[in-house]
């Protein structure tokens, strides 16, 4: 099974023109590559998940990074397993979280780690019919995962809401559903905490 490799970036601080939008780029490492429907559809979620006023998303895997790539935040997306819809995972996993993000003591890594399995075992558990799941449905599970923890990542906030997508437990049903968002206090928080330092970086290519 192929493993994750170590990308890693140079950040040099740029002064960015006042009436540029913010430019989040988004890198997106899977273990194994999924379908290109669930790609599809896990971008234009998360896309749509994140209209913030004045913010602007651009994609890159780690073989599109190019040096000199600029963006005023960066957040690295770890997608592991298979990533693909399957009537049942290889085995039931272990209790544990669908998405993890990381802290310390300045708030929180730009890096989100999504389980890809455990996101496809969960939906076909609670689904009676799961042979029916669609790669457009499964990205959009996935999308909802990792728009939750990048929630976490851009608000620098742990705070979870009774409502809406940055709830403390997202179930089936709401992960694949036709629609469901961020509450207005969620979008809120991300928008204050990025308008409140912003910064430009010139992103560079180091290893992987």
């Amino acid at each position: 099974m192929a493993l994750h490799r170590p990308v890693l970036f140079a950040l040099f601080c740029l002064p960015l023109p006042a009436d540029d939008p913010l430019k989040l780029g988004l890198v997106a490492q899977f273990q194994r590559e999924p379908p290109s429907a669930v790609m599809t559809e896990l971008q234009a979620e998360v896309t749509r998940l994140l209209q913030l006023p004045g913010i602007r998303i651009e994609w890159r895997s780690p073989s599109t990074v190019r040096d000199g790539d600029r963006f005023d935040r960066v957040i690295v997306l770890r997608f592991s397993g298979c990533c693909r819809p399957t009537p049942t995972p290889d085995s039931p996993p272990c209790p544990a979280p669908l998405g993890l993000v990381r802290a310390v003591d300045s708030g929180f890594l730009p890096f989100a780690d999504i389980a890809c399995d455990r996101i496809m075992h969960e939906i076909a558990r609670a689904r009676r019919h799961p042979l029916m799941l669609s790669p457009v449905v499964y990205g959009r599970a996935l999308a909802r995962v990792t728009a939750h923890e990048i929630y976490h990542i851009l608000s620098q906030s742990a705070f979870h809401d009774a409502q809406g997508l940055s709830k403390t437990h997202l179930d089936p049903e709401e992960l694949c559903r036709p629609r469901f968002d961020f509450c207005p206090e969620a979008l809120a928080r991300m928008i204050e905490a990025l308008n409140s330092a912003p910064s430009s970086a010139l992103l560079t290519r180091e290893a992987q």
